[in-house]
């Protein structure tokens, strides 16, 4: 399962900074800034993305986007 938490409102083109939380002590797994976002959930699927093709989030794993300006 995937858990996305969206923060903050929209913006246009914003700066965003982004955490990958993982369980099971939700902890903070790497922190990213995605820049010129359309909006909050435009960054956490950018910003999952970028995680996933980091390799930070293992198969299947039940993981927190969260994504603040």
């Amino acid at each position: 399962l995937s858990f996305i938490a969206i923060y903050a409102g929209s913006a246009s083109a914003a700066q965003y900074t982004c955490k990958l939380f993982l369980p099971p002590n939700q902890a903070v797994v790497s922190t990213i800034s995605i820049f010129n976002g359309n909006s909050t959930s435009d960054a956490i699927s950018r910003a999952t993305t970028i995680f996933d093709l980091q390799g930070l989030i293992p198969p299947n794993a039940a993981r927190l986007v969260l994504c603040e300006l």
